[in-house]
């Protein structure tokens, strides 16, 4: 499509280029003016999905690791021996 209208311009590549360049700020004018306010109530911007502003419930315990010091079937090595 860019082709075809890069074609079909007339004058030298400067000249093309600052016409594509108008062209592209008059398409997105028109865009953000007039096309986008009147799909905006068309789309479901306003609905909520997190419940409770995403925050966990009041007293609930937070996640702690569990088990062993085994890590994938080998024993972690504490810090304090692997910098000796």
């Amino acid at each position: 499509m860019y082709g075809w209208l890069w074609r079909r311009l007339p004058g030298n590549a400067a000249v093309r280029a600052a016409i594509m360049l108008v062209l592209f700020v008059a398409v997105v004018y028109v865009l953000f003016q007039w096309v986008f306010p009147r799909l905006e109530p068309l789309l479901p911007f306003g609905e909520e999905t997190v419940q409770n502003g995403g925050a966990t419930p009041t007293g609930a315990p937070s996640p702690q690791p569990t088990g062993s010091p085994v890590l994938n079937g080998l024993a972690r090595i504490p810090l304090e021996r692997a910098a000796r």
